[in-house]
Parts: C-alpha cells; sequence; structure tokens
C-alpha cells in the first residue's frame, strides 16, 4: 500500500495545509499509511527509507489560483524548487506523486486561505484516487 507523507508548518498560514489534510485522512480513513511529518526533514527520511511508494501532499507556489492542486510525479520533482520544503529528499523516491496545493499566504500565522479550507474534503478525495 502507498502512504502518504503530509508535510507543513503549522504556523504559517496555508503552509499548513498539508498537516491538516493528514489529520483528516487519518480520521476519515484510520487504517491509512498517513505521515504528518511537517517540518521534521529526520522524520521524513525515515519514512521515505521505509517506504517506496508515496503520496505527498505539501503546499506549493507556482503561480495558479490559490487552492488550485496539482499531481506530479515524484520523477518530476529532482530539478523543481516550488515546494514550500526541500524536494532533495525525494530523490531516492522510487514511486509516488505530489499533490501539491497552491498557497495564497505564507505568513507567521494560525488558519488557511478560504480557497484551501473550502476544498479540504475534495483534496482527501483527490488523494485517495492516487492510493
Amino acid at each position: 500500500m502507498n502512504s502518504i507523507i503530509c508535510l507543513g508548518n503549522r504556523f504559517v498560514t496555508d503552509d499548513n495545509v498539508g498537516v491538516i489534510v493528514g489529520y483528516l485522512l487519518k480520521k476519515k480513513y484510520p487504517k491509512l499509511n498517513v505521515y504528518i511529518c511537517e517540518t521534521d526533514t529526520f522524520y521524513t527520511q525515515d519514512v521515505l527509507y521505509e517506504n517506496k511508494s508515496i503520496v505527498i501532499v505539501d503546499a506549493v507556489s507556482i503561480g495558479i489560483e490559490i487552492g488550485s492542486f496539482i499531481i506530479l510525479p515524484i520523477n518530476k520533482l529532482k530539478a523543481q524548487s516550488f515546494l514550500a520544503h526541500d524536494s532533495t529528499l525525494f530523490l531516492n523516491t522510487n514511486t509516488g506523486f505530489l499533490f501539491g496545493i497552491q498557497a495564497g499566504n505564507l505568513n507567521v500565522g494560525y488558519g488557511i486561505s478560504y480557497n484551501i479550507k473550502k476544498n479540504l474534503n475534495l483534496y482527501i478525495s483527490e488523494v485517495c484516487k492516487l492510493l
């Protein structure tokens, strides 16, 4: 079974979306392998070492409409710099996808943008399709 790695910073508004999606996935589907790594690169590396097929949920900044999402194969991340977190973590990952959610506000603070909040159920559904 694929594992889901959820990245984000709880203290940086829209960057928290990966963490929020992770907790919602765990609540709705308790048997899924969901790892809420937040910004902990060591934990993320451990999870990657144990799971070669993954779905990464993270905020991205690529200039599309706030709350929109992209799905990219992991092998396309090698030279990309649009992730809020270090994409070099995923260089040795064999298979999987990035589920990237366009952030609007990346300032220090709590809460997420309205366009992200209204799409949370859609994100959960779309991430599950990648498993």
